[in-house]
């Protein structure tokens, strides 16, 4: 992690994490801070003897919540995008955060499209929530490869 200090706009520099999916994120504090934005990016293995002009990076999954905060029954429009090898069977559910794979709330099958938008509805209850991308369901099984970042459900504000 780095601290902005106060900075507003500029460059930040990180050490490359282990090959993988990962998440960068911009938090408001410390504790429990607000997540204001996030990017996701895979890092892979350079080959052998090759630079990176030989290198084909596949696309990272991207769920992307139109907002942040909604209401117990409002329209949540996700956009999704990155798919490198789209299938029938891949799904999007909507999780209250810390739920396990397999207590997915509302979820849509993305019908083999590598981009797109669904509708969701927000839950009844109150809460933290996230979206959760997997592959090819059931050979895929309960794996997610992509998350979202949290959205709130609450009460309209003035309430």
């Amino acid at each position: 992690y780095q601290y902005l200090n106060k900075r507003t706009a500029g460059t930040l520099s990180f050490t490359a994490p282990a090959p993988g999916n990962w998440d960068l994120r911009l938090h408001d504090t410390d504790n429990n801070g607000r997540e204001y934005a996030s990017a996701s990016f895979r890092v892979v293995q350079q080959p052998a003897g090759g630079g990176r002009d030989n290198m084909a990076v596949p696309p990272v999954p991207s769920l992307i919540p139109d907002r942040d905060r909604y209401s117990p029954g409002d329209n949540i429009r996700l956009d999704f995008s990155g798919l490198a090898n789209p299938a029938m069977q891949d799904w999007i559910g909507l999780y209250a955060i810390g739920a396990a794979n397999e207590q997915y709330g509302e979820w849509s099958y993305l019908k083999a499209a590598a981009g797109g938008s669904l509708s969701f509805r927000a839950p009844p209850t109150p809460g933290t929530y996230e979206f959760r991308l997997f592959l090819n369901w059931p050979a895929g099984g309960y794996a997610d490869v992509a998350r979202s970042r949290p959205i709130t459900v609450a009460a309209p504000l003035g309430r």
